[in-house]
Protein backbone atom coordinates (compact mmCIF):
# COMPACT_ATOMS: atom_id res chain seq x y z
CA UNK A 1 0.00 0.00 0.00
CA UNK A 2 2.85 2.39 0.83
CA UNK A 3 4.45 1.66 -2.54
CA UNK A 4 1.11 2.37 -4.27
CA UNK A 5 0.74 5.69 -2.43
CA UNK A 6 4.25 6.75 -3.41
CA UNK A 7 3.54 5.88 -7.03
CA UNK A 8 0.33 7.92 -6.96
CA UNK A 9 2.20 10.92 -5.54
CA UNK A 10 4.47 10.80 -8.56
CA UNK A 11 1.84 10.08 -11.22
CA UNK A 12 -1.05 12.08 -9.73
CA UNK A 13 0.27 15.62 -10.43
CA UNK A 14 1.30 14.55 -13.92
CA UNK A 15 -2.20 13.22 -14.63
CA UNK A 16 -3.90 16.34 -13.24
CA UNK A 17 -1.65 18.62 -15.30
CA UNK A 18 -2.33 16.54 -18.40
CA UNK A 19 -6.11 16.68 -17.84
CA UNK A 20 -6.15 20.47 -17.39
CA UNK A 21 -4.08 21.09 -20.50
CA UNK A 22 -6.20 18.67 -22.52
CA UNK A 23 -9.40 20.43 -21.48
CA UNK A 24 -8.06 23.91 -22.22
CA UNK A 25 -6.99 22.80 -25.68
CA UNK A 26 -10.35 21.36 -26.68
CA UNK A 27 -11.76 23.27 -29.64
CA UNK A 28 -15.33 24.52 -30.01
CA UNK A 29 -17.17 25.99 -32.95
CA UNK A 30 -19.19 29.01 -31.86
CA UNK A 31 -22.04 30.15 -34.11
CA UNK A 32 -23.45 33.61 -33.51
CA UNK A 33 -26.49 35.60 -34.69
CA UNK A 34 -27.40 39.08 -33.52
CA UNK A 35 -30.70 40.57 -34.67
CA UNK A 36 -33.27 43.30 -34.04
CA UNK A 37 -36.97 42.82 -33.37
CA UNK A 38 -39.05 44.69 -35.94
CA UNK A 39 -42.46 46.26 -35.34
CA UNK A 40 -41.81 46.31 -31.62
CA UNK A 41 -42.95 49.28 -29.52
CA UNK A 42 -42.17 48.31 -25.94
CA UNK A 43 -43.88 50.42 -23.31
CA UNK A 44 -41.18 49.93 -20.71
CA UNK A 45 -38.49 52.53 -20.17
CA UNK A 46 -34.85 51.47 -20.21
CA UNK A 47 -33.29 53.49 -17.41
CA UNK A 48 -30.48 51.13 -16.40
CA UNK A 49 -27.03 51.74 -17.87
CA UNK A 50 -24.62 49.05 -19.02
CA UNK A 51 -21.36 48.81 -17.11
CA UNK A 52 -18.85 47.48 -19.60
CA UNK A 53 -16.27 44.92 -18.39
CA UNK A 54 -13.28 46.70 -16.88
CA UNK A 55 -10.62 44.27 -18.09
CA UNK A 56 -8.47 43.55 -21.10
CA UNK A 57 -10.18 42.06 -24.15
CA UNK A 58 -9.25 40.65 -27.56
CA UNK A 59 -10.66 41.23 -31.04
CA UNK A 60 -11.15 38.68 -33.78
CA UNK A 61 -7.87 37.54 -35.33
CA UNK A 62 -6.81 38.75 -38.75
CA UNK A 63 -7.45 36.46 -41.73
CA UNK A 64 -4.21 37.42 -43.45
CA UNK A 65 -2.11 34.56 -44.84
CA UNK A 66 1.44 34.26 -43.48
CA UNK A 67 4.33 32.23 -44.86
CA UNK A 68 7.37 31.12 -42.88
CA UNK A 69 10.25 33.18 -44.27
CA UNK A 70 12.82 30.64 -43.04
CA UNK A 71 11.26 27.91 -45.19
CA UNK A 72 11.20 30.09 -48.30
CA UNK A 73 14.90 30.92 -47.91
CA UNK A 74 16.05 27.30 -47.69
CA UNK A 75 18.30 25.66 -50.29
CA UNK A 76 17.12 26.56 -53.82
CA UNK A 77 17.46 22.98 -55.03
CA UNK A 78 14.22 22.16 -53.25
CA UNK A 79 10.86 23.81 -53.60
CA UNK A 80 10.05 25.64 -50.38
CA UNK A 81 6.85 23.66 -49.79
CA UNK A 82 8.74 20.34 -49.90
CA UNK A 83 10.39 21.32 -46.60
CA UNK A 84 7.19 22.00 -44.71
CA UNK A 85 7.02 18.54 -43.11
CA UNK A 86 10.56 17.29 -43.46
CA UNK A 87 11.28 17.64 -39.73
CA UNK A 88 8.17 15.73 -38.65
CA UNK A 89 7.94 11.95 -38.69
CA UNK A 90 5.16 9.84 -37.19
CA UNK A 91 5.45 6.15 -36.41
CA UNK A 92 2.57 4.18 -35.02
CA UNK A 93 2.17 0.58 -33.95
CA UNK A 94 -1.61 0.83 -34.27
CA UNK A 95 -3.06 -0.73 -37.36
CA UNK A 96 -4.92 1.34 -39.94
CA UNK A 97 -8.30 -0.05 -38.91
CA UNK A 98 -7.87 1.25 -35.36
CA UNK A 99 -6.91 4.68 -36.66
CA UNK A 100 -9.93 4.83 -38.96
CA UNK A 101 -12.27 3.91 -36.11
CA UNK A 102 -11.02 6.72 -33.88
CA UNK A 103 -10.71 9.85 -36.02
CA UNK A 104 -9.23 12.88 -34.28
CA UNK A 105 -9.24 16.54 -35.29
CA UNK A 106 -5.91 18.11 -34.38
CA UNK A 107 -5.97 21.20 -32.21
CA UNK A 108 -4.77 24.25 -34.12
CA UNK A 109 -4.75 27.54 -32.16
CA UNK A 110 -3.78 29.29 -35.40
CA UNK A 111 -7.42 28.94 -36.51
CA UNK A 112 -8.93 30.40 -33.36
CA UNK A 113 -10.99 33.62 -33.30
CA UNK A 114 -11.17 33.96 -37.08
CA UNK A 115 -14.55 34.93 -38.50
CA UNK A 116 -16.26 32.54 -40.87
CA UNK A 117 -19.63 33.13 -42.54
CA UNK A 118 -20.38 29.40 -42.46
CA UNK A 119 -23.25 28.37 -40.17
CA UNK A 120 -24.25 24.74 -39.66
CA UNK A 121 -26.37 24.44 -36.52
CA UNK A 122 -27.98 27.88 -36.82
CA UNK A 123 -28.34 27.91 -40.62
CA UNK A 124 -32.00 26.76 -40.72
CA UNK A 125 -32.93 29.20 -37.99
CA UNK A 126 -31.23 32.02 -39.89
CA UNK A 127 -33.18 31.20 -43.06
CA UNK A 128 -36.48 31.30 -41.15
CA UNK A 129 -35.59 34.65 -39.64
CA UNK A 130 -34.65 36.07 -43.04
CA UNK A 131 -38.03 35.02 -44.45
CA UNK A 132 -39.88 36.63 -41.55
CA UNK A 133 -40.97 40.25 -41.28
CA UNK A 134 -40.37 40.21 -37.54
CA UNK A 135 -36.57 40.25 -37.52
CA UNK A 136 -33.63 42.09 -39.01
CA UNK A 137 -30.39 40.11 -38.82
CA UNK A 138 -27.57 42.49 -38.01
CA UNK A 139 -24.84 39.90 -38.41
CA UNK A 140 -24.14 36.17 -38.35
CA UNK A 141 -20.91 34.20 -38.42
CA UNK A 142 -18.94 31.49 -36.65
CA UNK A 143 -15.48 31.04 -35.20
CA UNK A 144 -13.35 28.42 -33.44
CA UNK A 145 -11.89 28.84 -29.97
CA UNK A 146 -11.03 27.00 -26.77
CA UNK A 147 -12.91 27.30 -23.48
CA UNK A 148 -10.27 27.73 -20.75
CA UNK A 149 -10.49 27.87 -16.98
CA UNK A 150 -12.00 31.02 -15.48
CA UNK A 151 -8.65 32.53 -14.51
CA UNK A 152 -7.36 32.18 -18.08
CA UNK A 153 -10.52 33.35 -19.84
CA UNK A 154 -10.80 36.62 -21.75
CA UNK A 155 -13.60 38.62 -23.36
CA UNK A 156 -13.92 38.71 -27.14
CA UNK A 157 -14.95 42.24 -28.10
CA UNK A 158 -16.69 43.29 -31.32
CA UNK A 159 -18.32 46.59 -32.28
CA UNK A 160 -19.93 47.40 -35.63
CA UNK A 161 -20.21 51.14 -36.25
CA UNK A 162 -22.32 50.75 -39.39
CA UNK A 163 -24.98 48.56 -37.77
CA UNK A 164 -24.79 50.27 -34.39
CA UNK A 165 -24.19 47.34 -32.05
CA UNK A 166 -21.43 45.81 -29.98
CA UNK A 167 -20.80 42.99 -27.54
CA UNK A 168 -18.39 41.39 -25.10
CA UNK A 169 -18.57 37.59 -24.94
CA UNK A 170 -16.58 35.19 -22.78
CA UNK A 171 -16.56 31.40 -22.41
CA UNK A 172 -14.90 29.70 -19.45
CA UNK A 173 -14.87 26.62 -17.23
CA UNK A 174 -15.62 26.73 -13.54
CA UNK A 175 -16.48 23.10 -12.90
CA UNK A 176 -19.02 23.48 -15.75
CA UNK A 177 -18.82 25.55 -18.91
CA UNK A 178 -20.23 29.07 -18.74
CA UNK A 179 -20.92 31.98 -21.05
CA UNK A 180 -21.00 35.69 -20.20
CA UNK A 181 -22.56 38.10 -22.68
CA UNK A 182 -22.72 41.89 -22.63
CA UNK A 183 -24.38 42.98 -25.89
CA UNK A 184 -25.80 46.40 -26.70
CA UNK A 185 -27.34 48.61 -29.35
CA UNK A 186 -25.56 51.96 -29.69
CA UNK A 187 -22.00 53.23 -29.66
CA UNK A 188 -19.62 54.20 -26.94
CA UNK A 189 -16.79 56.68 -27.27
CA UNK A 190 -14.59 55.03 -24.67
CA UNK A 191 -13.06 51.73 -25.76
CA UNK A 192 -11.64 48.86 -23.69
CA UNK A 193 -7.97 47.91 -23.49
CA UNK A 194 -7.45 45.53 -26.40
CA UNK A 195 -4.76 42.83 -26.32
CA UNK A 196 -3.28 41.35 -29.47
CA UNK A 197 -5.18 38.13 -30.16
CA UNK A 198 -1.89 36.63 -31.38
CA UNK A 199 -0.38 36.87 -27.87
CA UNK A 200 -3.35 35.02 -26.36
CA UNK A 201 -3.19 32.35 -29.05
CA UNK A 202 0.60 31.97 -28.77
CA UNK A 203 0.19 31.03 -25.12
CA UNK A 204 -1.93 28.04 -26.14
CA UNK A 205 0.43 27.11 -28.96
CA UNK A 206 3.11 26.68 -26.28
CA UNK A 207 0.71 24.61 -24.16
CA UNK A 208 -0.01 22.44 -27.18
CA UNK A 209 3.70 21.73 -27.66
CA UNK A 210 4.04 20.77 -23.99
CA UNK A 211 1.00 18.49 -24.21
CA UNK A 212 2.40 16.77 -27.31
CA UNK A 213 5.61 16.08 -25.41
CA UNK A 214 3.57 14.69 -22.51
CA UNK A 215 1.48 12.57 -24.88
CA UNK A 216 4.68 11.10 -26.28
CA UNK A 217 5.77 10.06 -22.80
CA UNK A 218 2.38 8.60 -21.85
CA UNK A 219 1.62 6.75 -25.08
CA UNK A 220 4.23 4.17 -26.07
CA UNK A 221 2.18 3.12 -29.09
CA UNK A 222 2.66 6.43 -30.84
CA UNK A 223 6.17 7.70 -31.51
CA UNK A 224 6.32 11.27 -32.79
CA UNK A 225 9.70 12.79 -33.59
CA UNK A 226 9.58 16.53 -34.07
CA UNK A 227 12.63 18.70 -34.74
CA UNK A 228 11.69 22.26 -33.91
CA UNK A 229 12.79 25.00 -36.30
CA UNK A 230 14.61 28.14 -35.31
CA UNK A 231 12.50 31.12 -34.36
CA UNK A 232 10.25 31.72 -37.34
CA UNK A 233 9.76 35.00 -39.10
CA UNK A 234 6.57 35.44 -41.10
CA UNK A 235 5.81 37.60 -44.10
CA UNK A 236 2.44 38.42 -45.62
CA UNK A 237 1.39 36.35 -48.59
CA UNK A 238 -1.53 38.61 -49.41
CA UNK A 239 -2.59 41.95 -48.00
CA UNK A 240 -6.27 42.14 -47.11
CA UNK A 241 -7.76 45.60 -47.32
CA UNK A 242 -10.19 46.53 -44.58
CA UNK A 243 -12.66 49.37 -45.03
CA UNK A 244 -12.94 51.33 -41.81
CA UNK A 245 -16.04 53.41 -41.22
CA UNK A 246 -15.08 57.04 -40.69
CA UNK A 247 -18.22 57.75 -38.67
CA UNK A 248 -17.36 59.16 -35.25
CA UNK A 249 -18.43 57.47 -32.04
CA UNK A 250 -21.45 58.84 -30.28
CA UNK A 251 -20.68 59.69 -26.69
CA UNK A 252 -23.74 58.02 -25.24
CA UNK A 253 -24.70 55.87 -22.30
CA UNK A 254 -25.81 52.39 -23.27
CA UNK A 255 -29.28 51.60 -21.98
CA UNK A 256 -30.41 49.01 -24.56
CA UNK A 257 -28.39 45.98 -23.60
CA UNK A 258 -28.25 42.32 -22.60
CA UNK A 259 -26.13 41.43 -19.58
CA UNK A 260 -26.39 37.73 -18.80
CA UNK A 261 -24.32 34.85 -17.51
CA UNK A 262 -25.39 31.21 -17.74
CA UNK A 263 -24.10 27.66 -17.53
CA UNK A 264 -23.82 25.87 -20.86
CA UNK A 265 -23.22 22.39 -22.22
CA UNK A 266 -21.81 21.05 -25.46
CA UNK A 267 -24.19 20.89 -28.46
CA UNK A 268 -26.57 23.49 -27.05
CA UNK A 269 -28.23 26.59 -28.51
CA UNK A 270 -28.69 29.61 -26.25
CA UNK A 271 -31.05 32.55 -26.77
CA UNK A 272 -30.44 35.93 -25.13
CA UNK A 273 -33.45 38.19 -25.42
CA UNK A 274 -34.29 41.88 -25.09
CA UNK A 275 -37.52 43.64 -26.19
CA UNK A 276 -35.59 45.36 -28.99
CA UNK A 277 -32.94 42.83 -30.04
CA UNK A 278 -31.56 39.38 -29.37
CA UNK A 279 -28.50 37.13 -29.65
CA UNK A 280 -28.39 33.41 -30.48
CA UNK A 281 -25.27 31.36 -29.73
CA UNK A 282 -24.53 27.69 -30.39
CA UNK A 283 -21.58 25.79 -28.91
CA UNK A 284 -20.25 22.55 -30.38
CA UNK A 285 -17.01 20.74 -29.61
CA UNK A 286 -15.07 19.74 -32.74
Amino acid sequence: MKLFNNAFLLIGPLFICFSIHSTELNQYKIEFIIFKHLNQNPKEEFNNKLDLPNEKVINFASNEILINKNIINKAPRKFWYSNLLESISIKSNKNNKQLEESPNIATNPGLWFKKNKNLEILNKLKKKMLSSNNYEILNSYSWIQNIPNLENSIYLYEEDLNKNYGYFIKFYRNRFMHIELNAYLGRKKSKPTILESTSYISNYKNKLIKQNILNKKLDDELDINISLNDKNEYVKYEDIKINIDSTEFFDEELNIFINEKKRIFNNEIHYFDHPLFGVIVSVKQI
